[in-house]
This record gives structure tokens, C-alpha cells and sequence, in this order.
């Protein structure tokens, strides 16, 4: 019979990668993302007993890896009230094999998207980059689906905006 926490091992094999990139695209960092991970399993080895089925392992670790970032992303939003935070030059966004304006504008994207409100941010975010449906956003962050396409017309109407106040005239965001 295999234990809880040999099951939790496994888990946290099978999923830190899943969860970590998740993190990674919300966070838009990565000096944050080793607590976030942790802080996940964490969570989820307290409430792995009220896990119903095995099937539903990937979106609860998504759903409590949202969670988990949004609250850091509100505690960065209020220390940057004190000091400017930016997105550091080795957050690790894109794959090594980019070209260096391929870089330029994801880098340039992600800081256009810390801006947005947090709800938005992480709907656009689960939708645009991590490839998600609207129906697995809306389980995922426990919102309507009428929601999730709110907050990503919100989201792209203000990176539309930002982007025209940066000179491009279609307001195109590449993703």
C-alpha cells in the first residue's frame, strides 16, 4: 500500500514542474517562484485528504497556484508603493532560443501586464500563455465564465491602451 506522503512525493514530482510554470508566467520572475512552489505543495499536502478524485489533481494545484500568486502579487503591487520593482533582467519568461527582440518584447509585454489589475492579470495570463480554455479559467480561479471573458476584455483593452501610449499605433500586443 503506498503512504499518503509517497503519494504526495509523486505529486509533487509529476506536478512542481506544471505548477513552477504557472508561477513563473504570473509572477513574471523567478526570485519568488521557489516559496511559491513550495507554498503550493505545502497547501496541498494539508489538504490532500480532501482531494475527491485523482483526476482533479492538476486543476487544484492550479487553482491553489493562482491563489498563492495572487497574494504575492498584491504584496509586490504594495511594496512597489514604496520602491520601484522591476522586472529583472534574468527572468527567465522565454526560452533561451529567442532572439534578443523576441526578449525585448516579452519582457516589454510582462511589465505592460504587471500594470493591470490583478484579477485581470491572472485571466490573461492562464488564457494567453499558459493556453488555458475559458471553462478551465473559470474552474481554475472559481469565477463564471461570464467573468473570465470580462477581465480579458478588461485585460486586453488596457494593454491596448498602454501599448498606443507607447507608439504603436494598432495597439497590438504580441504574445
Amino acid at each position: 500500500m503506498v503512504s499518503e506522503e509517497q503519494q504526495l512525493g509523486d505529486l509533487f514530482r509529476r506536478y512542481a514542474p506544471y505548477v513552477a510554470t504557472i508561477g513563473i508566467r504570473l509572477l513574471g520572475r523567478d526570485d519568488e517562484l521557489d516559496d511559491l512552489v513550495q507554498e503550493v505543495f505545502i497547501e496541498a499536502y494539508r489538504g490532500f485528504h480532501q482531494l475527491r478524485s485523482p483526476d482533479s489533481v492538476k486543476a487544484w494545484l492550479a487553482r491553489i497556484t493562482v491563489r498563492r500568486a495572487t497574494r504575492r502579487l498584491r504584496r509586490r503591487r504594495l511594496r512597489s508603493f514604496f520602491s520601484l520593482e522591476e522586472l529583472p533582467s534574468d527572468a527567465k519568461l522565454v526560452d533561451d532560443g529567442a532572439t534578443p527582440e523576441e526578449k525585448a518584447e516579452i519582457a516589454s509585454t510582462y511589465r505592460m501586464v504587471e500594470r493591470i489589475p490583478i484579477r485581470q492579470r491572472v485571466v490573461w495570463v492562464l488564457k494567453h500563455v499558459e493556453g488555458e480554455t475559458l471553462d478551465s479559467i473559470a474552474a481554475i480561479c472559481h469565477i463564471s465564465k461570464a467573468t473570465v471573458q470580462r477581465r480579458l476584455r478588461a485585460a486586453d483593452r488596457s494593454l491596448r491602451m498602454q501599448k498606443e501610449r507607447q507608439g504603436d499605433p494598432d495597439g497590438r500586443l504580441r504574445t
